[in-house]
């Protein structure tokens, strides 16, 4: 094996297996890693919502507002955490579930597991009390305030990066998050009978941004294929 890069080359043997000598010299057969669950909180988080539609929506045919959080109509524990995780409809989860599993497994990669987790679901809740403080008489339902968190994270995580909304229309990373913050500015101050929870969304979004610099401000700006899942720590 040659290579001009001698660092380059002790990755790749790191990769391929460790050969260790014991104190006689005798070589101890090379000990591969395990393959990890990759992006468990990712999946678990999307897991639980499917579980919760299939167990309430489906096998128990309960109307989903009750897992709602609406403080008028005394909705408040456990629903304010409920809400996270109930949707009244297959698209409504559907598009929830997909915008946070495209976006979040590469987001969870940078910033680790346990606190792409904790800003999902710290955001979502304090998302949730804005919605029902702006909004108390209505219901908040859904994980759209966790998922408008995601966005922001994966646009200041990935500002460069182009998606494509309704596979047809370029976008950035951060333009989505201009496109987003607009649209919900703009349905709360005109859009409000579309009965679409804005100021979840931008609670959501306000939040999201705030956590992650608390937590781990991205100082490094990447492109999808420069993950830690495609790249060596060095």
């Amino acid at each position: 094996m040659s290579s001009s890069d001698p660092h380059q080359d002790w990755q790749v043997i790191q990769a391929e297996a460790t050969e260790v000598l014991d104190s006689t010299g005798r070589l101890i057969e090379p000990q591969r890693r395990r393959p990890r669950f990759q992006n468990p909180a990712s999946w678990i988080l999307a897991g639980a919502s499917v579980a919760v539609f299939i167990v309430w929506n489906v096998i128990l045919g309960r109307p989903p507002y009750e897992l709602g959080y609406s403080p008028a109509g005394h909705q408040i524990f456990p629903q304010l955490l409920t809400s996270m995780f109930g949707h009244f409809s297959s698209w409504h989860l559907f598009g929830n579930i997909m915008t946070a599993f495209s976006l979040g497994v590469p987001v969870e990669r940078v910033y680790g597991s346990w606190r792409y987790a904790a800003i999902y679901l710290v955001a979502g809740l304090l998302a949730g009390l804005v919605q029902g403080w702006a909004e108390p008489v209505g219901l908040a339902l859904g994980a759209s305030g966790a998922v408008s968190a995601v966005i922001v994270l994966f646009g200041r995580t990935f500002p460069r990066e182009r998606l494509y909304i309704f596979a047809a229309i370029p976008i950035t990373g951060r333009m989505m998050i201009v496109f987003w913050a607009a649209f919900n500015i703009v349905g709360q101050l005109f859009l409000r009978s579309w009965h679409i929870a804005y100021a979840d969304h931008l609670a959501g979004m306000f939040f999201g941004g705030l956590l992650s610099l608390l937590l781990f401000p991205p100082k490094q700006r990447f492109t999808l294929r420069q993950t830690p899942r495609y790249t060596s720590p060095r």
